[in-house]
Order: structure tokens, then sequence, then C-alpha cells
């Protein structure tokens, strides 16, 4: 998978990770650390487990619909998208 769509969340998820100063210095770390593919496998196992918290609450809430459209929009974005978002932490 390689679409526009794809792209756009790696930008948006690379926003938010590179301006938060804690975020950044944890994954630097752990890529250093633990190199960039189990850091990609953290971070999406991460990612996922937040996305299916928040459909989970929102399911238990009567509102079915709003879980699934969470789930289908940000899961699934595959472990090449969290590998090139990882990459991007890999300090020479």
């Amino acid at each position: 998978m390689n679409t526009q769509a794809q792209d756009q969340f790696i930008e948006d998820f690379l926003l938010v990770s590179e301006n938060d100063y804690q975020t950044y210095l944890d994954l630097t770390s752990t890529v250093k650390r633990e190199g960039v593919l189990k850091t990609s496998e953290k971070i999406q196992s991460q990612f996922e487990d937040w996305i299916t918290e928040l459909a989970d609450k929102e399911e238990a809430r009567g509102n079915e619909y709003g879980s699934l459209l969470l789930k289908q929009l940000l899961i699934g974005w595959g472990s090449d998208s969290f590998y090139k978002i990882a990459k991007r932490f890999e300090v020479a």
C-alpha cells in the first residue's frame, strides 16, 4: 500500500510525534537501542491499541457507528507505514 492517504497518515503521525519533545526523545532512543523494525512494531501496536480502546469506549456508550468509523479510518495502515515513521527517528 502506497497511496496518497497513506502518505498523509505518515506525515500527520510524524507532525505530532516530532513536535512532542518527550515522544521525539523516546522514539529516537528506542530506535537507537532496538532498531527501526522493532520500534516500528511497537509504534504500530501502541497506536492500534489506542484506537481499539477508543472504539471500544464508543461502542460501550452505544455509538456502534462511531466505533466502526474509528476502526475503519485508523486501523490497517500496514507495517510499511509504521516502518517509515520509525525510520524517520533513526539518528545517524
